[in-house]
């Protein structure tokens, strides 16, 4: 779905995406771990890379003995400065930004991953691509 709606409204100047972090703690131990791996990975320009190598391989690493050490083998697959990049992920540096985009779900009422808004519109969890160009469609009309 995002593929599609990245290239017909992102790509075009249409729809502005940002992603905000939500990692789900309570049922997810290292789901705060692994956002700040995407967040380290981001500083050297590849959040997305990242990002996505996490969610693919997440059943790999949620119950891995040493997953910070997964972690490097991610950042090294996606070309990192590997010692930049375990610095980073030893500091804590990128924990303040996910902590307050936590935050900032909480108050925007997310109780669910994913959840979008579009335009103030909440759309909690996964739906097609055609429900999204419906909204969106519907709001750049207005």
């Amino acid at each position: 779905m995002f593929p599609k709606i990245k290239q017909n409204y992102i790509d075009k100047g249409l729809v502005r995406y940002r992603f905000v972090n939500v990692p789900l703690r309570s049922i997810h131990p290292l789901a705060q771990k692994a956002a700040e791996a995407a967040m380290c990975a981001g500083e050297q320009g590849n959040f997305w890379e990242m990002h996505d190598k996490l969610f693919q391989e997440q059943s790999k690493w949620v119950k891995a003995s040493f997953p910070l050490d997964m972690f490097s083998d991610f950042a090294s697959e996606i070309g990192l400065d590997v010692g930049r990049f375990k610095a980073c992920l030893k500091s804590g540096d990128t924990a303040w930004q996910i902590n307050a985009d936590l935050k900032e779900a909480v108050q925007r009422g997310v109780r669910a991953t994913p959840t979008f808004f579009i335009n103030g519109r909440k759309l909690e969890g996964a739906y097609p691509f055609e429900v999204f160009q419906q909204v969106i469609e519907a709001e750049l009309k207005k």
